[in-house]
């Protein structure tokens, strides 16, 4: 006898030569499929699939992560700062050289005025100083500017100084880094602005140059600071001082004449080619808006890479395991492509014209807006520059025409009158007719002597030459966004209410 390969395994039948037997086990054997043959293929084929998922997320997080890792060995051998540790290059400098010594202890020293506890105010003094046709506030600028003498001699001090080193050391994750306060800054600028309107009111122009001086190389050492785009910002409102100061002090600022033996009060012609020179050099503010969009960049691959290595940040929480690790390579292509746009940010920045930089801004919005980014950290991170890039031009328009302004005053000093075009002042007071930013190619900034109220103008934002026009705000400002960018040749820029 032999045991039967199928049946009930209790009964356990058997096959013989009788038929009974045999037609018995025929009707009460039933085929059965062995255990869980079906979930075995099923485990098998999760396996094979998990084996085959995972290397695709090993063989994709590694391309992604060598083309990263290329992009960022460019801007290295380019010299650009990429992550936050290349920002803690410090040198040595002595204490007696340093202009970040000076500055330190000018904020330190400096006394508020008293009922001056907002922006606005101080803002609102500052334009008292500047409007020629009040004297509001004269008491109170006065006792301002004598308790801050020690601040102010700081200030000059510090511009003196050739060098500068911060000191300031950042750490990762550079979102959670400690960066200074930039408000002490801001109100040394407003402070030695108010005393330059003051001096020149008070027929101290050398003086009031001088602190023009001191807020300028004020401005281009805090370029060198904080590597955040904020930094950049503060830089700007601070370089704008000295142009707003010239535009009201520049038409009748007393100066030597050119043979010289001027009076103690009357400004010295080496200062005025020296901020002349300074106005017109745009080496810190470049540096400047390199430092701040490489500190944005900085921060922000600085925080794909927490999310990337499943650390999070507060704003964006990791995703939980296994998801992590499966987005990791497209979180690794996100920062590098968040890299490149940052770098089009930078260069359209650079550009020498307005127009042109709009022509190289990357469309970031779209970018963001393009399917599952919208769900990536640079829909939370990555602001539109456009309006950064839009000041920094703008910024660029006054300083040229500030330095023009002062060219216009030295040569109207010589001659008795201003010049009939701006051609001749070259090359005696300026090397070159500066170009304007705004303007498709290299157009000269544009100059009305005759009309009723004279001016340099740029075409401004929209490209537009408007023959200097200009509109008003609802408070009786000049809008700036609005028409032509002008700089008033006679001190008398309609002021706020």
């Amino acid at each position: 006898m032999r045991r039967l390969r199928y049946g009930f395994a209790s009964v356990g039948w058997t096959q013989t030569k009788g038929p009974t037997l045999r037609r018995e086990a025929t009707h009460c054997i039933a085929y059965h499929p062995r255990r869980f043959w079906w979930s075995k293929r099923i485990a098998g084929g999760a396996v094979l699939f998990l084996i085959l998922l995972a290397g695709i997320v090993v063989g994709t997080t590694r391309a992604t992560k060598s083309r990263y890792d290329s992009l960022v060995e460019t801007y290295r051998e380019a010299g650009e700062p990429v992550y936050v540790e290349d920002f803690n290059k410090t040198v040595k400098i002595a204490e007696d050289e340093n202009a970040a010594t000076y500055y330190t202890k000018a904020e330190r020293e400096y006394d508020p005025l008293a009922g001056i506890t907002s922006s606005r105010q101080f803002n609102n003094l500052i334009q008292s100083c500047l409007d020629s046709g009040t004297n509001a506030f004269a008491s109170e600028i006065q006792s301002f500017i004598d308790s801050n003498g020690l601040t102010l001699e700081l200030l000059r001090q510090g511009g003196q100084c050739e060098r500068v080193e911060w000191g300031f050391t950042y750490t990762r994750p550079l979102f959670n880094a400690f960066f200074p306060s930039f408000a002490p800054t801001r109100n040394l600028a407003k402070l030695a602005a108010i005393g330059a309107a003051h001096s020149h009111k008070s027929g101290h122009d050398r003086e009031a140059l001088s602190r023009v001086i001191s807020i300028q190389r004020l401005g281009d050492y805090r370029c060198i600071g904080a590597p955040l785009l904020v930094g950049h910002l503060v830089a700007m409102s601070i370089l704008n001082l000295p142009c707003s100061v010239v535009e009201f002090i520049g038409h009748d600022l007393k100066v030597e004449p050119r043979s010289g033996g001027g009076t103690a009060e009357e400004a010295t012609r080496q200062q005025v080619h020296a901020l002349i020179d300074a106005l017109l050099d745009e080496s810190k503010l470049r540096l400047s808006r390199l430092h701040g969009f490489a500190g944005e960049r900085a921060l922000i691959l600085d925080s794909v890479n927490e999310i990337r290595s499943g650390k999070g940040v507060a704003w964006y929480p990791a995703p939980p395991l296994p998801f992590s690790w499966l987005l990791r390579p497209v979180f690794t292509e996100h920062a590098r492509q968040i890299a490149e746009l940052m770098t089009e940010t930078v260069l359209a920045a650079n550009s020498e014209t307005f127009p042109e930089a709009m022509r190289l801004y990357p469309d970031i919005e779209t970018y963001i807006s393009r399917g599952a980014n919208k769900l990536l950290p640079a829909a939370i991170l990555m602001p539109s520059y456009e309006r950064t890039i839009l000041l920094d031009f703008r910024l660029r328009a006054q300083r040229r025409m500030a330095a023009i302004t002062l060219a216009i005053r030295l040569f109207e000093i010589d001659h008795g009158a201003r010049p009939r075009a701006l051609e001749e002042l070259v090359p005696d007071y300026l090397d070159s007719v500066p170009c304007d930013p705004f303007a498709e190619g290299s157009v000269a900034i544009r100059y009305l002597p005759a009309a009723d109220m004279p001016v340099l103008y740029s075409v401004g934002e929209n490209g537009i030459d408007e023959s200097g026009t200009f509109e008003l705000r609802s408070d009786g400002s000049v809008n700036m966004d609005k028409a032509d960018l002008v700089f008033f040749l006679n001190g008398d820029r309609p002021q706020g209410r």
